[in-house]
């Protein structure tokens, strides 16, 4: 019975324990958008797109982030993609809200592995971040190379839970079961279309906001 109740908690309960935090912030994001969905509509009703994309000062030298910085660049313009190197030594939080306040990007480019690498302060950060979206109207498009990495999958989870999409290297159907939503794209770190990924960002974001 104890191995039972092992396995169970190992191979089932645990990988899909990042659904708990997930309905709690739908829940708060779903009160908020009350008072806020028409920020989005305002905002989109521009056929202009503005893009901020983080990552840390190690994180800008992986090939992955460079090649979706020059695809965005190409077909969004570079004018209107914006390149956020985190301080780890700074506030991150800070960090971001200052560069929504400076550049008032429609979607916003987040990666698990830029913010705290511990699991608390991570889904704490992930919990604001998500507010932080909502109340300035952007679409979230989070970046998950490991899926494994159950903290990683949390935030990405939370940030996205009302709008966006996220990046995976795995298939969607490879994922439902131990992702909340289904709002995934998969992609391949040599080969990143940026055209795609923001249809595919501004396809969810629009049945999201009909629904509203």
């Amino acid at each position: 019975m104890k191995k039972w109740l092992k396995k169970t908690w190992k191979d089932s309960l645990r990988p899909k324990s990042v659904f708990i935090p997930y309905f709690a912030i739908r829940i708060i994001i779903e009160i908020i958008n009350i008072f806020t969905f028409r920020r989005f509509k305002n905002k989109f009703s521009s056929s202009n797109k503005r893009l901020c994309i983080e990552a840390g000062s190690k994180g800008w030298e992986l090939i992955d982030v460079n090649e979706l910085f020059l695809s965005s660049s190409e077909y969004l313009g570079k004018e209107n993609v914006h390149k956020l190197v985190i301080n780890k030594e700074s506030n991150y939080i800070d960090q971001v809200k200052r560069a929504i306040i400076e550049n008032k990007p429609t979607h916003y480019i987040y990666d698990a592995r830029t913010g705290s690498q511990n699991w608390l302060s991570g889904l704490i950060q992930a919990f604001r971040l998500a507010i932080i979206f909502q109340m300035n109207a952007i679409v979230p498009i989070c970046v998950l190379t490991d899926l494994p990495v159950r903290s990683w999958r949390c935030q990405c989870a939370v940030v996205s839970a009302k709008r966006g999409v996220v990046m995976s290297l795995m298939s969607p159907k490879d994922i439902h079961s131990i992702f909340p939503h289904s709002r995934i794209i998969k992609f391949s770190v040599f080969i990143i279309n940026a055209e795609i990924i923001y249809r595919n960002a501004f396809m969810y974001f629009c049945r999201v906001f009909i629904r509203t």
